[in-house]
């Protein structure tokens, strides 16, 4: 049975995973064309598709710098055709954007999924602020 509400959309949301962490499993890593707002031009951004999430979501999950130093905190420098086939945990935080508190999508490493290159001491969570802005 389908759900109003997720018909037409592609990507998931912060505010979809109801507060809750998700493992997933990663199925791509994609460019992508957007349009932020409907009188701003389209604009690169890349996608992780992945698989493991409740049905009718999305499962497309756009992200930024952060989020992607947040891979890279995982996985490595690595091309993004070897993460397809890992796990990670998806997870809710809060930021700022464009002066309103909303809820993104963080990544953590689900289990050894680890890169054993990082020897950063500092936990992935404790580099996301909660209040991060995003300028639009």
């Amino acid at each position: 049975m389908s759900k109003l509400g997720y018909l037409y959309r592609k990507y998931l949301r912060g505010s979809d995973l109801n507060g809750k962490e998700l493992t997933v499993e990663i199925i791509a890593v994609k460019p992508v064309q957007v349009q932020p707002h409907p009188s701003a031009p389209k604009t690169t951004k890349y996608c992780l598709w992945v698989k493991g999430l409740p049905e009718d979501y999305p499962n497309g999950i756009l992200f930024g710098p952060k989020a992607e130093k947040q891979l890279v905190d995982i996985f490595g420098n690595v091309d993004t055709d070897q993460i397809a086939g890992k796990t990670i945990i998806i997870y809710p935080y809060k930021v700022k954007i464009a002066g309103q508190t909303r809820s993104a999508i963080g990544f953590k490493p689900a289990g050894d999924q680890v890169d054993p290159e990082n020897t950063s001491s500092d936990p992935i969570e404790e580099r996301v602020e909660l209040t991060d802005e995003i300028p639009f």
